[in-house]
């Protein structure tokens, strides 16, 4: 499940130094993106835990909100509390 959250809402949590983070494929990104998403795909987050804040929030999508649950399952192990699963792309595509 995820936390649909208005644009509005992404926007502040992105002010107060949140971080969006895409976690589809690279050619997915290349396709379309959320303005100011960094594109870390799925199989590589464990591989940069270490340069996220854990008192930031982390904001995770991908496509359909499933591999942005896993993604934020995989952060959670490794000790991130402040981590939202928003969904999927064309949720926040016009934000």
């Amino acid at each position: 499940m995820y936390d649909l959250i208005s644009c509005a809402k992404l926007r502040t949590l992105i002010a107060q130094g949140g971080e969006l983070i895409d976690v589809r494929s690279h050619f997915e990104f290349t396709s379309g993106a959320v303005s100011g998403a960094r594109n870390i795909p799925l199989e590589q987050i464990h591989y940069h835990a270490d340069d996220f804040d854990k008192e930031k929030p982390l904001l995770l999508y991908c496509r359909s909100g499933q591999r942005s649950a896993y993604a934020k399952q995989i952060l959670e192990v490794l000790g991130f509390s402040n981590v939202h699963n928003i969904g999927g792309y064309s949720e926040y595509a016009n934000c």
